[in-house]
């Protein structure tokens, strides 16, 4: 039989191994009783069972216990053991759940009782063995104990519980929650696993070519706001260079390894002495982030270790890919794909919340709505393609020539919009922003070898004195615009109308 059960194995083999260790014991109690050999020939004997055997007495002390036992409870010496109760190896639900065992055996309830408890140690994360209990009896048939067998069932525990773990980060994939929430609840799923262990998982910016903070629950909050944002890099710590690299980075001495000489007095401060990292890639080899375990020692990881971290990689790469779907998928929905600004749904949701924002703050709102003149011409004359250009190169100069605060979106076919707060509106000041919107429009624009001249109308409505709602402002700041076009196409800047 073997010693740990294949993941996905049927259960019943635990209850085969119940009746079979029950077996066992009764023949070996019964040799005992018999004086079959001596003590010492008793221990060897024992030693060559290939599971975990021990003996109490009625005041459940340890009286006897194989080699496989001894390495279960976490002493090296039968004197270690001996005499002592199971208070002095386990605690809480453990303790209590042997003890409720042990005295139903002792008070004669039942023939064999089993049992899963987890070990009182263990150097590699969590580990738990199935034990099964039987009354030890003298010649005479009365109780004088108990005879425990067990085996470890750490391979299945921690099989039922990564496969728990694994569904139910799946499920909240397919759920939608955030990206920080699935990542945590990952990263608490590996620690839960190891001893010693904390787990971070960091975010690649393509763009910047930087790791982000991802999710971290247990490490210091200082210590990931200090990582937070490193470069990719060769010997820029494990992450960095991970990811640099797109392969794992295992350094065993954060103090001594060249890698980390850049962040040695960090990772002392934290306590942090080793730290693996794996970088977190998709299939086709596009690179998400990366995701690092730390010990408190200096060592490399065990194959356990090395194991549940290609687990969590591909669990990350899946969450990080669907957030990153539904951003794209989000993106698109609110943004034109054309110049890439806000598109019409979006600011009609979002003005909304701007207009009650400016009227809590009492903060003003202008409203410059803008439409080329012309734009059809082009589009007959030069094609669509040049007309798409146009577009896009208004779009790029107003992204260039708006404040952060201002929100500039197009509208639809050729109109744009531009919503400026201010704490109060002056003229003077109004006039030379609007001024510099026009000019957006007014500069010639080179597509290819053609240089495009343009210009635009433009009207303006200011929260609150104009109305107090998306669709009254938007009226007003239309009907401006509209009777700019009236008095033609191109216009000197002193033509702008006033708002005032």
């Amino acid at each position: 039989m073997n010693d740990a059960p294949q993941i996905g194995a049927d259960l019943s083999d635990d209850a085969r191994y119940a009746t079979q260790s029950a077996s066992v014991a009764a023949r070996l109690v019964e040799l005992c009783a018999e004086g079959k050999g001596s003590d010492s020939c008793s221990l060897v004997l024992f030693d060559q069972i290939p599971f975990i055997f021990y003996m109490k007495d009625l005041d459940g002390r340890f009286v006897l216990a194989n080699r496989r036992a001894l390495e279960m409870i976490g002493v090296e010496r039968e004197a270690d053991l001996y005499g002592k109760r199971a208070d002095a190896f386990f605690s809480g639900e453990t303790l209590d759940r042997l003890m409720r065992v042990e005295s139903e055996i002792l008070a004669g309830n039942a023939v064999s009782l089993d049992t899963e408890i987890e070990k009182p140690m263990s150097t590699d994360g969590a580990g738990w063995m199935l034990l099964v209990h039987s009354p030890l009896r003298d010649a005479n048939g009365s109780i004088i104990g108990v005879v425990s067998f067990g085996r470890d069932i750490t391979v299945r525990k921690r099989a039922e519980f990564m496969r728990k773990g694994h569904a139910a980060l799946l499920e909240q994939i397919a759920r939608g929650l955030p990206l920080a929430t699935i990542l945590d609840g990952l990263v608490r799923l590996v620690e839960a696993q190891l001893t010693d262990i904390r787990a971070s998982i960091l975010l690649y910016d393509e763009e910047t070519g930087r790791l982000r903070h991802g999710g971290a629950p247990t490490l210091p909050a200082e210590y990931t706001a200090l990582i937070d944002g490193v470069q990719a890099g060769n010997n820029v710590g494990s992450c960095g260079t991970a990811a640099w690299l797109r392969k794992p980075v295992i350094v065993s001495d954060t103090l001594t390894d060249r890698r980390w000489a850049d962040f040695a007095l960090i990772a002392k401060r934290f306590g942090l002495r080793s730290c693996w990292s794996t970088p977190i890639i998709d299939g086709p080899g596009t690179l998400y982030g990366t995701f690092a375990l730390y010990s408190g020692t200096v060592r490399e990881p065990s194959e356990l270790e090395l194991e549940i971290t290609a687990m969590a990689t591909d669990l990350a790469a899946i969450a990080i890919a669907r957030a990153r779907t539904e951003e794209r998928v989000r993106h698109l929905a609110n943004h034109d794909a054309l110049t890439g600004l806000p598109n019409r749904r979006y600011f009609l949701e979002s003005f909304a919340d701007t207009i009650d924002a400016a009227g809590e703050t009492g903060r003003h709102l202008v409203i410059a709505y803008f439409d080329l003149d012309g734009f059809k011409q082009i589009n007959d004359t030069l094609g669509h393609g040049v007309g798409d250009n146009v577009l896009r190169e208004i779009a790029t100069r107003l992204k260039q020539s708006v404040r952060g605060s201002d929100l500039a979106v197009r509208l639809g076919g050729d109109e744009f919009a531009v919503v400026m707060p201010c704490e109060a509106v002056e003229e003077a000041q109004l006039l030379e922003r609007l001024h510099q919107l026009e000019d957006t429009f007014a500069l010639p624009i080179r597509c290819g070898e053609r240089t495009v001249a343009c210009s635009g109308s433009m009207g303006v409505a200011v929260f609150p004195r104009d109305g107090d709602t998306p669709d009254a402002l938007l009226a007003k700041a239309d009907a401006g615009m509209y009777d700019a076009k009236k008095k033609r196409a191109r216009r000197h800047k002193g033509e702008v109308i006033r708002p005032f």
